[in-house]
């Protein structure tokens, strides 16, 4: 089974693929244009499923507990 960071590594390409250069910086760079890509994607579904989570009862201490934060830094953080 692949590890997390694998697949990352894998997806990071797919999103953007490495230049055919041998530029070292071009490929450093475009990896980390694709690894922040993929961090703002992951906090818009973590908003987005904070949200769903209050809006089916689940408490601001399940929130964080879930995410390793406090309640109140769950509740600061995702609060509408």
């Amino acid at each position: 089974m692949p590890t997390l960071t694998d697949t990352l590594s894998t997806l990071a390409f797919t999103i953007r693929p490495t230049p055919l250069t041998p530029d070292i910086g071009a490929t450093v760079t475009a990896r980390l244009g694709s690894l922040q890509d993929i961090i703002e994607t992951t906090q818009a579904m973590i908003d987005s499923e904070s949200r769903a989570a209050r809006e089916s009862g689940a408490t601001w201490q399940q929130i964080g507990d879930a995410l390793g934060i406090t309640r109140q830094a769950a509740q600061i953080r995702y609060r509408s």
